[in-house]
C-alpha cells in the first residue's frame, strides 16, 4: 500500500459534551485513563498543518498490531494528549526514533518489563516550545513536556495496539503516562547529548530510551571524587535485567551542580563512562541462581571471583544534564535490556 492510499481515520458524530466524548473514548480503549481533548476535524487538521507533512503520509507501522501511523492518526493522538500544534514535529520524530531495530519496539510494546519511552529533547526547539529542562523537569507542570510524552504513549496504545492485556507489563510504572523533558544545555559543561550522537549544535533532536523508571541519587558533598564514589555505588543494580540480558544503555541524568563538579575535577563524559564500566560492578557471588543461569545461557562469564559490569561496553552508558539550581540531586534510569537509545533529528516544517 502506498502512502497515497493510506486510509483516513474514521469520523464519529457525538453529542457536543466533553463528558460524553471522554466516556465514549475511554469505553473504546482510546484513552490512557485520563480525560482527553476531543479530536475534532478542525483540531486534527491544524495539527497536521503544523507538521508540514501530508495527512496520509505513513510515518510508521507500529507493533504489535502493525497499526498504520499516518501523520493524521498521529495528529489525532497529539490532539487528545493536549499538544499544541507546534509540538507535532517532536511527536513524529520520537515515533520515528523507535523504529530502528536496535530500539526493539516490538519487544518494548509487549514485554512484562515496565519499559516506557523516555524522551530527551535537544537543540533550539527546546526554547521555541518553552520546554522545561530546569527545576522539576522530570515532573509535572510543563505543557510541552507532559503532552509530547503523552501523545507518544497514546499512539503506541491506539495505533500500535499496546493496550492492557496485549501489553504484558507485570506492574507498569507511572512514567508510562508521559516521560519527556529537555536537556539543560545551558549548564552542561560537556557537549549536548544530540551532538555526542552526531548532530550539529544548531539542529533539534529527540533521543528516545526504553526506560525502567527513575532512581534518586542525592549527594551534598562538594568533593568531586567523593561524589563519584556515591554515584558509582548508586547505579549498581543487582537484580536488574542489565545483568541477565546485557546490552542496554543505562542513563545517568546529572543535575548541573553535579555535572560541573565532576567536570571541574577533569572528568569528561567518556572518562566518567569508563569509570562506571570499571567500578560499577556486581560481584558474581552476590547474584541469584536465576541470574547466573541466564548469564550462562547468554554465554557470559560467571566465575565466582569475578564481577559483572552494568554494560557490555563503557560507551553504553548514556549521560545527560537536566535540572535546576538548589539541592544536589541526580537521577539514575535503568533501561530495558535488549534495547538501544536512538537519537532522531526533528524535521520542522519550512517557514
Amino acid at each position: 500500500m502506498t502512502n497515497n492510499a493510506m486510509p483516513a481515520a474514521n469520523r464519529v458524530q457525538l453529542e457536543d459534551d466533553i463528558v460524553v466524548i471522554n466516556d465514549f473514548l475511554i469505553a473504546q480503549g482510546y484513552s490512557d485513563g485520563l480525560p482527553v481533548i476531543p479530536p475534532t476535524l478542525e483540531r486534527v487538521e491544524e495539527m497536521v498543518q503544523a507538521s508540514g507533512r501530508p495527512a496520509n503520509e505513513l510515518v510508521a507501522t507500529l507493533p504489535p498490531a502493525q497499526g498504520q501511523a499516518t501523520v493524521q492518526k498521529i495528529a489525532i493522538n497529539a490532539v487528545m494528549a493536549g499538544c499544541r500544534p507546534e509540538y507535532m514535529p517532536v511527536v513524529i520524530a520520537a515515533i520515528e526514533a523507535m523504529l530502528p531495530p536496535p530500539y526493539n519496539l516490538s519487544v518494548a510494546q509487549v514485554t512484562t518489563h515496565p519499559a516506557a519511552p523516555m524522551l530527551i529533547v535537544n537543540g533550539p526547539i527546546r526554547k521555541e516550545l518553552s520546554m522545561n529542562w530546569g527545576t522539576n523537569a522530570l515532573g509535572q507542570g510543563n505543557r510541552a513536556n507532559a503532552t509530547i510524552g503523552r501523545a507518544v504513549r497514546l499512539a503506541l496504545v491506539n495505533l500500535g495496539g499496546a493496550s492492557p492485556g496485549v501489553d504484558k507489563s507485570t506492574q507498569g510504572q507511572p512514567v508510562r503516562y508521559s516521560f519527556c523533558f529537555a536537556e539543560n544545555e545551558e549548564e552542561n559543561p560537556w557537549e549536548p547529548l544530540h551532538v555526542e550522537y552526531g548532530l550539529k549544535p544548531g539542529e533539534s533532536a529527540v533521543t528516545v530510551v526504553s526506560a525502567a523508571g527513575t532512581h534518586h541519587l542525592g549527594h551534598g558533598s562538594d568533593d568531586g571524587e567523593d561524589l563519584l564514589k556515591s554515584l558509582t555505588s548508586g547505579i549498581v543494580c543487582t537484580s536488574n535485567n542489565h545483568l541477565t540480558a546485557p546490552g542496554s544503555e543505562p542513563v545517568l541524568l546529572l543535575c548541573p551542580a553535579h555535572a560541573k563538579l565532576l567536570a571541574n575535577c577533569g572528568y569528561t563524559k567518556a572518562k566518567l563512562k569508563k569509570h562506571f564500566y570499571e567500578y560499577a560492578r556486581v560481584p558474581v557471588a552476590s547474584l541469584s541462581e536465576y541470574t547466573l543461569k541466564r548469564r550462562r545461557q547468554a554465554g557470559h562469564s560467571v566465575e565466582p571471583e569475578t564481577s559483572v559490569p552494568m554494560t557490555r561496553r563503557w560507551e553504553d552508558f548514556l549521560i545527560a544534564v537536566v535540572g535546576g539550581d538548589g539541592g544536589l540531586h541526580s537521577t539514575f534510569v535503568p533501561t530495558l535490556g535488549p534495547s538501544k537509545a536512538i537519537t532522531q533529528r526533528i524535521r520542522k516544517p519550512a517557514a
